[in-house]
């Protein structure tokens, strides 16, 4: 029975990445002009096929694409901890948004995702049993920083994302797919090295870096520190996997965040893009979600730029893998 559902939820996953928008498709997106963009994508089925005034909103629009590829794994994905793993992203996501309304009088709606409603029922009521462990844990340490004082959203964001990255730290180790456990610990690696060159561009000292690093990455705090601490013009940086070194050696060079982000990203789905034939394997599934979301940052990029009158960033900013 195992096996037929990960083969049926797969045959789904590459029935649905057949019908993702081709470079080519691409291209003619991001050489219109915004409104015609947005009448492009509804032909290609975005917003259900419709061009309405909500369209003209790129955050509305792409969150609501995102709520349907969030609706999509909760139905038919293979596993609880490939569910897991893969919508946790956005679960934190709105768990932040809820608890900072605690504390601000704010209406979230536009900054969530909405596919969790027992998140809302949990923050009000003060009940976290029917939450992750992680989770829970999470918020009952931030309710006893907020006896003493409000914490600011930057404190809220760093508990919860702790917490989300032990989460998905866990799930994938329980899950014991080689595939999801070097996912997850990929994607803490690159946000890792994002925050040490942060770190490094502002300054900051390094000996308050392993405060905001997380765990569960291949990455340890000693290489991390070392990657700080080098001299890009000395050729010193320290020895990395393949996986992570282009990247770094460019963001060392350069100092563009901007690219870093693009090339990690590609990079990550690089990663995982073998296997993706083996029905019997979590990869296709995988696959499916990693296309379907480097899409979707895709349109929203690509959607920001026209608006803004800002073409010639489209090329910068958005990655190779759907833009060729």
């Amino acid at each position: 029975m195992a096996y037929y559902s990960k083969i049926y939820a797969n045959v789904i996953a590459k029935y649905d990445e057949g019908r993702l928008l081709s470079g080519e498709k691409l291209r003619r997106i991001a050489e219109a002009d915004f409104a015609d963009a947005v009448k492009m994508l509804a032909d290609y089925g975005y917003g259900g096929g419709i061009a309405s005034p909500q369209s003209y909103d790129a955050d509305a629009f792409i969150t609501a694409e995102t709520a349907r590829l969030i609706e999509f794994v909760k139905e038919d994905c293979p596993g609880e901890e490939l569910k897991n793993c893969l919508l946790n992203r956005f679960y934190y996501s709105d768990a932040k948004v809820y608890y900072k309304r605690k504390f601000v009088n704010i209406d979230p709606r536009d900054a969530l995702y909405g596919c969790f409603p027992e998140l809302e029922k949990a923050v009000d009521s003060g009940d976290y049993s029917a939450l992750p462990p992680f989770l829970a844990d999470a918020y009952k340490e931030l309710n006893e920083k907020s006896l003493e004082r409000v914490p600011p959203p930057k404190e809220i964001d760093a508990v919860l994302t702790r917490a989300l990255c032990a989460d998905n730290v866990y799930n994938a180790k329980k899950s014991r797919n080689r595939a999801l456990i070097k996912y997850v610990a990929f994607e803490i690696d690159f946000n890792n090295i994002l925050t040490v060159y942060r770190f490094k561009k502002l300054g900051l000292d390094p000996e308050t870096l392993s405060g905001e690093l997380f765990a569960g990455g291949a990455l340890g705090i000693d290489a991390l520190t070392e990657l700080y601490c080098a001299d890009p013009q000395k050729n010193d940086l320290p020895l990395l996997a393949a996986d992570y070194a282009e990247t770094v050696e460019k963001l060392a060079q350069t100092g563009d965040f901007t690219l870093a982000v693009r090339d990690s990203q590609d990079a990550l789905y690089a990663f995982l893009a073998g296997g993706g034939e083996n029905m019997l394997s979590l990869s296709p599934f995988i696959n499916y979600f990693l296309a379907r979301m480097n899409e979707l940052r895709t349109i929203k990029t690509v959607l920001v730029c026209l608006k803004n009158n800002a073409r010639d960033e489209i090329p910068r900013r958005v990655g190779s893998f759907n833009y060729d």
